[in-house]
């Protein structure tokens, strides 16, 4: 993927998005860019305490999300393992994933 401000814009409100559904009470997060891979720095509160996560993700796969379900329910998946204890939400964000809301 070219990188160009289109691109960026998507590859962070795709991230943005994603993290929204997993319903986290406090987060802020950066998207890194590299030769082959995204890296997604999440910051969360959980469990009463703030908690760090890198997340690696393609651009390609970042962008899909927004239309994809399949690709969209996957990162879900393995965002909400590796935020461990960030959200109480794992059964509604899965069942909406893949109705597409």
């Amino acid at each position: 993927m070219e990188w160009t401000d289109a691109n960026l814009s998507n590859i962070n409100e795709a991230a943005r998005r994603l993290l929204s559904r997993l319903q986290l009470a406090q987060y802020r997060f950066s998207v890194v860019l590299g030769w082959s891979q995204c890296r997604v720095r999440v910051q969360y509160a959980a469990e009463g305490e703030w908690r760090r996560a890198k997340l690696s993700v393609s651009a390609n796969e970042l962008v899909a999300s927004q239309h994809d379900l399949g690709v969209r329910g996957r990162l879900l998946r393995d965002w909400a393992e590796r935020l461990d204890g960030a959200t109480d939400a794992a059964q509604s964000w899965t069942l909406s994933a893949t109705r597409g809301a």
